[in-house]
């Protein structure tokens, strides 16, 4: 490919990429790229023109955009899932996904999900951001924020995956047992106990998620399932927020059947206001839910890898499709 072909290929990315230079010099060796945190709205008006997409996850790529999308080719997503982008729309207009889903080489070496997970898992047993505050506001009063030890207790992992895989080893690292909940997978790991969607919720007394959003999992842990949760447990969620009914969550958080819960991700958490979204209105005046604005793969190390890994797979696409030369 020339550079001169090269450089007619547009690429809109929704990452301003300030601190990742390696990744803006190879990004730009592929084309003219443009770098603007459009909302959906703005994406919707500015989508014509380009060639390839780098979409955040904070901005859906629905039918809307996708509708106007007359001139893309590829949509680049630096992400393993894939629930903000259209895929049928995407499929019927001819246009690529390139994703880092299934990519295992690369992504065992990507953390940094599984790290804010046992954190959260850390902060609600150990009451670690009331005990900041009170300090912050003058106090100095231990017995306020008596928390528990995870030695001994049981860690319930829905999807023994790569992330639930990680989760694992931090359990047994700090002398917990482990079961886990995998229907497509058989656990070979003599530490781990494989059992049934409903042993665990009834055994374990921390759950923690890492399932993919799709219609299957969707909506997939209700009711039924945190009220078979023993008294006093605790549920993390670093997946996607449909994974849960959010009804079913505040009404056990409520009721005080639950102990905590800390989530990363909301229902509704792309181009909505959640100011009013009931379970941030319940943790303003709740300390047994935390809430943490999606930031599980947000560090430098993970992005840098995973950004530099999808330039890597979209120089691979643009070369096979020949795009330069069909623009």
């Amino acid at each position: 490919m020339s550079s001169q072909k090269v450089k007619r290929i547009r690429i809109l990315c929704l990452f301003s990429m300030k601190h990742f230079p390696e990744v803006r010099r190879e990004l730009e060796s592929l084309g003219e790229v443009d770098y603007c945190l459009y909302n959906h709205e703005a994406l919707i008006s500015h989508i014509p023109p380009y060639h390839i997409l780098i979409p955040s996850l904070k901005v859906d790529v629905d039918h809307l955009v996708l509708d106007r999308a007359d001139s893309l080719k590829i949509i680049a997503t630096p992400t393993t899932g894939t629930d903000h982008i259209d895929l049928r729309t995407a499929a019927r207009k001819g246009i690529e996904i390139i994703s880092l889903k299934g990519d295992y080489k690369f992504l065992k070496n990507v953390q940094a999900t599984a790290e804010l997970a046992w954190l959260l898992v850390m902060a609600l047993l150990r009451n670690f951001p009331r005990a900041l505050q009170s300090v912050k506001e003058g106090r100095w009063e231990s017995s306020n924020f008596r928390g528990h030890e995870l030695y001994g207790k049981i860690l319930g992992i829905i999807g023994y995956g790569r992330l639930g895989k990680m989760m694992s080893r931090f359990a047994h690292a700090f002398r917990m047992k482990v079961i886990a909940y995998d229907p497509y997978k058989k656990i070979t790991d003599p530490r781990v106990k494989q059992v049934t969607k409903e042993e665990l919720f009834a055994t374990a007394d921390i759950i923690t998620i890492h399932v993919p959003l799709d219609e299957e999992t969707r909506g997939s842990v209700g009711f039924r399932e945190l009220y078979l949760m023993k008294k006093g447990s605790y549920l993390i969620n670093t997946s996607r927020g449909d994974v849960i009914d959010e009804k079913a969550l505040l009404d056990v958080l409520e009721s005080g059947h639950l102990s905590g819960a800390a989530l990363d991700v909301l229902s509704g958490e792309r181009n909505s206001n959640l100011s009013n979204h009931p379970l941030i209105n319940y943790a303003r005046t709740h300390s047994n839910l935390l809430i943490t604005p999606h930031i599980g793969g947000v560090t430098f190390e993970s992005q840098s890898k995973a950004f530099l890994r999808i330039v890597y797979k979209l120089r691979e696409k643009i070369e096979h499709l020949k795009l330069s030369n069909s623009i």
